[in-house]
């Protein structure tokens, strides 16, 4: 699903402040404005951010899809749909759907689901 999301710098908490990454990017914090992002799903590496183009204080429709779990957690693809403006923002603002996640599904958790008991662990 979308989120519609202001980049804003992530500075840590005062007993652990962020810090840059091995490219000199500091992590970026998204501010969701038409739903809760989950946690983990919030702030980005700042070269992760870099990469997909987010800049600080800008507005952006973004993709946001559950990958699976990772050794902290669930992970996330964050994907950029567009930018939007300040004004757009302020006109559209109430008429956003609510952000929701999606699932990311590989085809063969596809095929066992369809399939269900009629295969067994083992045979596959």
């Amino acid at each position: 699903m979308s989120f519609v999301v202001t980049v804003k710098q992530f500075n840590g908490s005062p007993e652990r402040p962020a810090q840059a990454d091995k490219n000199g990017n500091f992590p970026v914090y998204l501010e969701s404005h038409n739903g809760q992002l989950p946690e983990r799903a919030r702030v980005l590496a700042g070269t992760v951010a870099h990469r997909a183009g987010m800049e600080i204080n800008k507005i952006y429709l973004v993709s946001v899809v559950e990958t699976g779990e990772g050794e902290y957690g669930k992970t996330y693809r964050h994907s950029i749909i567009g930018e939007i403006s300040t004004v757009e923002f302020a006109i559209s603002q109430g008429k956003f759907a609510p952000g929701k996640v999606t699932k990311e599904v590989s085809a063969r958790t596809e095929v066992l689901t369809s399939v269900g008991e009629e295969v067994e662990e083992d045979n596959f």
